[in-house]
């Protein structure tokens, strides 16, 4: 079985997704000699962190946990019995016909959930399952990008197989449940089954706190925020956290050490010239090796920010380099 490039392992175009942090926590499990763990994302959501650390066999295993029966339904079935899922998308015409029944039915089997959750994520605006997102070109299709434009039918075949027969045995867990309940019975496994505590690292990346209302099925309130931040000061097991910058998480994680990096972001509003502009990336975790251990020089963050500035990307362009180029990232300290 051949590999495919790093930057089409996953098949879902996920808003919000880390897949650009997979490096620095490469980073951060080798500084703090954590390379042989099991690595746990209970916020898993598209899943970019886990799949690329699967990739560059940092970790051994993985485990994933989402609240949303959509995304954790598409998880299981990637890393089960695909048989299902391909057969519809081979044979499912890629329509706003086809996206109007996805999005407004409900459906019980876990093939069909999978299924509704890859087409809506293909075909919705910026991959957003969120209920007020429309489909790519709008309902009347009068934009240059029609509805089947990111639903590349042979290159998607061709991602999920690979995931299922490279990956699917070192998979360990995926569950449509709760952070809380994961955490909660990881806990209980190293207490009664002898899981090695020293050797997993979890993964944090909750909705946002600011626009989560809008980009997710599964979302926040304020107290939510609270209890995931007091559920982390008393957690002894390694973890990581990321949130959007904002004054709000600022205040939660206040006593907490952190940094801070700046990221661009495929979903950032743009400069009339089609620049794709920097957003902050809050970042914590109760790991001594992180932040300071990891971020490039200030020298270098002027150098990368400014190539940033000077590239006029088109759509795919801008999506590939926010996505996959690690180099164009801005970072640093605050």
């Amino acid at each position: 079985m051949s590999n495919i490039p790093v930057h089409r392992i996953n098949p879902l175009r996920y808003p919000g997704g880390k897949r650009w942090f997979a490096p620095y926590i490469e980073r951060i499990i080798n500084n703090n000699g954590l390379r042989s763990s099991l690595f746990v994302e209970p916020f898993a959501g598209g899943a970019g962190v886990s799949l690329y650390l699967l990739y560059t066999n940092k970790v051994e295993s993985i485990g994933l946990a989402d609240l949303d029966p959509l995304l954790s339904s598409f998880w299981k079935v990637v890393f089960s019995d695909v048989n299902n899922l391909l057969g519809k998308i081979e044979d499912t015409a890629i329509t706003i016909d086809e996206w109007n029944y996805q999005k407004n039915n409900m459906f019980s089997s876990i093939e069909d959930k999978a299924f509704q959750c890859l087409f809506l994520n293909r075909t919705s605006f910026s991959g957003i399952l969120e209920k007020k997102a429309g489909p790519i070109g709008g309902r009347n299709q009068n934009s240059k990008y029609p509805i089947d434009c990111r639903f590349n039918k042979k290159a998607i075949i061709e991602t999920i197989l690979y995931l299922n027969k490279a990956y699917s045995d070192r998979v360990l867990f995926v569950w449509n449940k709760s952070w809380k309940y994961t955490l909660n019975r990881l806990s209980n496994e190293i207490q009664t089954k002898g899981l090695n505590g020293n050797k997993l690292l979890l993964y944090f990346d909750p909705p946002f706190i600011r626009q989560g209302e809008s980009l997710y099925r599964c979302y926040f309130k304020k107290n939510h925020h609270i209890e995931l931040r007091d559920a982390l000061a008393e957690c002894e097991l390694p973890w990581i956290l990321s949130y959007d910058d904002c004054e709000e998480s600022r205040d939660l994680y206040r006593t907490i050490g952190h940094g801070s990096l700046d990221v661009l972001y495929c979903s950032s509003k743009t400069s009339k010239k089609g620049n794709t502009k920097a957003k902050s990336e809050l970042i914590v975790s109760n790991l001594k090796n992180t932040i300071s251990e990891i971020l490039p020089s200030a020298q270098n963050r002027k150098r990368i920010a400014a190539n940033s500035r000077r590239n006029d990307l088109g759509t795919e362009s801008k999506e590939k380099t926010c996505q996959f180029n690690i180099p164009t990232l801005q970072t640093g300290i605050r």
